[in-house]
């Protein structure tokens, strides 16, 4: 969660740049909702309990890494993807681990270089 608050100290250069950020959480709408408030995030957190969106981009646990959450399903790995105004995935970059990111602010200038690339 401490990656949320440091994504939404950055929220307005990115924004200036085109980028939106959807989190993707497999809590609950409701606390997805707590978690907004709580941190006040400028964005909204996209609830998938059913882990779709995280199949389709690829982003759920994979071996060696078998952690489960609790609920019992596959984990999620923190994951940034830029998209165009066309709706184009122009870049994805995947943590390694769920355990272990990168620093924000070298993801936020990872993702302001390839949104420039994009225009």
């Amino acid at each position: 969660m401490a990656e949320l608050g440091e994504f939404a100290k950055h929220y307005d250069e990115l924004k200036a740049n085109e980028i939106r950020l959807i989190p993707v959480s497999v809590d609950s709408i409701e606390r997805s909702r707590t978690t907004e408030q709580q941190l006040k995030l400028p964005f909204p957190l996209l609830s998938d309990s059913n882990r779709e969106v995280l199949r389709l981009y690829g982003t759920l646990g994979h071996k060696p890494m078998d952690e489960a959450a609790p609920d019992g399903k596959p984990v999620h790995t923190p994951t940034l993807v830029v998209i165009d105004r066309n709706g184009t995935v122009r870049w994805i970059r995947r943590a390694a681990d769920f355990k272990v990111t990168a620093p924000v602010s070298d993801v936020v200038a990872q993702a302001l270089a390839e949104a420039a690339k994009a225009k």
